[in-house]
């Protein structure tokens, strides 16, 4: 089953397996971009550092020949699963800025051998005027916001399961 967000289509039903459609877009993105790559959208003929359509097309493949899904939905489940690489692709390389530049560490290349080729590149990008500027403008965004939510993988769909077991519960201790 598929939902329809703002008219945007994403998976649901089977729950297992809308779980494990997102946990692939993300490995997916961790395996296959490189963090050399500054943006997702943008038109790679004007810059290096955004990631070719043709590196989104074969990301979207490879997802197609793990999940069945009826072709009338296609695109638009293309459009949610791109959409959603890209959250996951910015998270990943937060991630890293958090772990190992902001700590002032340099990762194990022995262990991650993919950064070795492209460590130098995501740091003077982190480093540099325009970097540092986008970071800040990111913190004065986030600083305006007024509710802070972590749902995790299950979105507010699982989360709201969760509440309505908590709220039948305390019912169920404080009017029995």
């Amino acid at each position: 089953m598929l939902s329809k967000q703002s008219q945007t289509i994403q998976p649901l039903t089977p729950e297992l397996s809308a779980t494990k459609f997102v946990n692939y877009c993300g490995l997916l993105v961790r395996n296959n971009v490189s963090i050399s790559f500054q943006r997702w959208k943008g038109d790679y003929s004007n810059n290096q550092y955004v990631v070719p359509q043709a590196q989104k097309n074969m990301l979207w493949e490879s997802l197609k020949s793990k999940f069945n899904f009826t072709s009338e939905h296609e695109a638009k489940l293309k459009d949610w699963a791109l959409s959603r690489m890209a959250l996951l692709f910015q998270s990943y390389k937060k991630k890293l800025y958090a772990a190992y530049i902001k700590e002032g560490k340099v990762p194990d290349f022995n262990k991650f051998p993919k950064y070795r080729g492209h460590w130098k590149t995501f740091l003077s990008y982190k480093q540099s005027a325009e970097g540092m500027s986008l970071a800040e403008k990111n913190r004065h965004n986030a600083s305006k916001k007024e509710y802070h939510h972590n749902l995790g993988p299950g979105g507010y769909k699982k989360a709201q399961e969760k509440w309505d077991q908590m709220e039948a519960e305390f019912e169920r201790r404080h009017y029995a």
